[in-house]
């Protein structure tokens, strides 16, 4: 979600675009790096990762955390109660990134991989998974359903997903969302819940930021029909 500085426009490097194949150049990456490595601790860098923060307050001591979209991972120091964090990203070298920024923060317990969230394979049942750094944001919800079904295989009951969608917030958005709903993020609340809840979740409480809103999910504590299946 980074942007493009004065002396370099957002022309100058190759975003990332996951429904058209395409993850982002070296040049997007570095611009991303030198971006998200910057400020750590100030406030405007904490309130950027409000939905972070409020997860590692709800969860208990010692939960598993899979990070989707994770980019440069160097957030990953503002966890204090995780007991394990897996980052994974498609772009190399901001898994590269990642290791840096790892060794630099001091972020402990964690490791990163570079791939999707449809190629990874969990060895484990998870505690919570965040999901916001890709889906709802640069993949619409609209073609990703089956995202939410395997976030909700991979967790443990009572689990948390954290979510992301971007509603109308105009007669375009919404007649966009209405007539190509496949060529945009945007969605319809009523819509996503609904999405959510076909997926076997239960909604908690949404915090609502200026680009997206971002939705936190339990998996139900009694879930007969999923919690004995493997990891996917």
């Amino acid at each position: 979600m980074a942007s493009g500085s004065a002396d370099e426009p957002n022309s100058s490097f190759v975003r990332p675009d996951p429904g058209r194949g395409q993850i982002g150049d070296a040049r997007y990456a570095e611009h991303y790096v030198r971006s998200h490595g910057e400020g750590r601790n100030t406030l405007d860098y904490r309130s950027g990762y409000v939905d972070v923060l409020t997860l590692d307050a709800l969860m208990p001591e010692g939960y598993r955390l899979l990070d989707v979209g994770c980019g440069t991972a160097g957030y990953h120091h503002l966890l204090a109660r995780h007991g394990h964090v897996t980052g994974i990203d498609p772009i190399p070298e901001m898994i590269m990134a990642a290791n840096q920024f790892k060794e630099e923060f001091s972020v402990r317990n964690s490791d990163y991989a570079c791939l999707t969230f449809e190629e990874f394979k969990a060895t484990e049942k998870l505690d919570a998974i965040r999901l916001t750094g890709v889906y709802g944001w640069y993949l619409s919800w609209h073609r990703s359903a089956g995202v939410l079904a395997k976030a909700f295989r991979l967790l443990d009951p009572a689990g948390i997903a954290v979510l992301s969608y971007v509603p109308p917030k105009s007669p375009v958005m919404a007649a966009k969302a209405i007539l190509a709903p496949a060529r945009t993020v945007v969605i319809f609340r009523r819509r996503f819940l609904a999405m959510v809840g076909a997926s076997g979740f239960v909604p908690m409480f949404e915090i609502r930021l200026p680009h997206t809103t971002v939705l936190f999910a339990r998996k139900p504590a009694a879930s007969p029909d999923m919690t004995n299946r493997d990891p996917a």
